[in-house]
């Protein structure tokens, strides 16, 4: 989809989808305080940390669709999650895109173990981003090449992204 001189893409809506729930607990972490044995599962602190930031991004961007997978201590399979998200409607015509965020709490044995990740699909990954059906039909045979070369510009956005939000953090 090219783009018109003077139009950029945007941003319309930021799905978040906080990790695990219901009876996924993620990660499990137990802690001694003050003598009294404490557990801290993934799940709840993802859905926190996930209503906080969605209540942030509300503030600060008022025009944007900001929407959870979940709210509650509830499990989604996978696909439920990606379903939900691919249901947002989204103005191609005007450029619009959305962020899909998905937060984790990861553990490890390592004690000293600190920091934030950012992922993102790898290179190898390859969607067919354009329909088959909305091309006219002497272009077809471009299709892979055009799926290979929008895939690529959307890693390189990612990457970017990601490194954004890692430095930000």
């Amino acid at each position: 989809e090219p783009i018109e001189k003077g139009k950029y893409r945007s941003i319309a809506a930021i799905f978040i989808d906080p990790g695990h729930g219901g009876k996924d607990p993620g990660a499990i972490g137990k802690h001694s305080i003050k003598g009294s044995e404490a557990e801290l599962k993934e799940k709840d602190i993802a859905l926190a940390v996930s209503l906080s930031l969605r209540k942030q991004l509300k503030e600060n961007f008022p025009e944007k669709n900001i929407v959870l997978s979940r709210s509650s201590d509830i499990y989604l399979e996978l696909e439920e999650r990606t379903n939900m998200a691919n249901a947002i409607p989204l103005d191609r015509e005007k450029q619009e895109y959305m962020l899909y965020i998905s937060v984790h709490v990861n553990s490890t044995f390592k004690k000293d173990a600190k920091g934030f990740e950012a992922w993102y699909l790898p290179p190898e990954v390859h969607r067919d981003l354009l329909d088959e059906d909305t091309v006219e039909e002497e272009k077809k045979e471009l299709i892979p090449i055009l799926n290979l070369m929008k895939e690529e510009e959307y890693s390189m956005e990612s990457v970017i992204l990601g490194q954004y939000i890692l430095n930000s953090l």
